[in-house]
């Protein structure tokens, strides 16, 4: 007999879930249950600082409680920032989205940014992010 996906579980286990999108962007609205992503950032145009931006990421196919670590690091792999935040699955079928606001972040010389992706302390991705010199 197959296991259903949503079956209960006892609260100590734990499945490491999958990072099902990862998006900077100006703001996040919502339509119904979904998410609307206004401002997408594939880029920054130039150093200087963003007045704000929204880190938003999904995570699904997991279950029980996950610590989650956004680590920022400029062109030079030095740590700029970090973020950290916890998210809770009560089932492998549910889904936990970690929305974190950042106001006044100084992007301060052209190159790549790395966003590292932390779950319970393990490397799950690294998303770069272009810093262009500017005009």
């Amino acid at each position: 007999m197959t296991e259903s996906l949503t079956a209960a579980r006892s609260p100590e286990e734990r499945v490491d879930p999958t990072l099902q999108f990862f998006i900077l962007c100006d703001n996040i609205a919502s339509a119904g249950s979904k998410p609307v992503f206004v401002g997408v950032f594939d880029q920054i145009l130039r150093p200087g600082p963003i007045p704000q931006f929204v880190i938003a990421m999904r995570w699904v196919n997991g279950l029980g409680k996950h610590k989650v670590r956004i680590r920022v690091l400029n062109p030079e792999l030095e740590e700029v920032e970090k973020f950290e935040g916890d998210v809770e699955l009560h089932h492998r079928a549910a889904q936990a989205t970690a929305v974190f606001g950042v106001v006044n972040f100084v992007f301060a010389i052209p190159g790549v940014f790395w966003f590292e992706i932390l779950l319970n302390d393990q490397l799950v991705s690294s998303i770069p992010l272009p810093v262009q010199k500017g005009s």
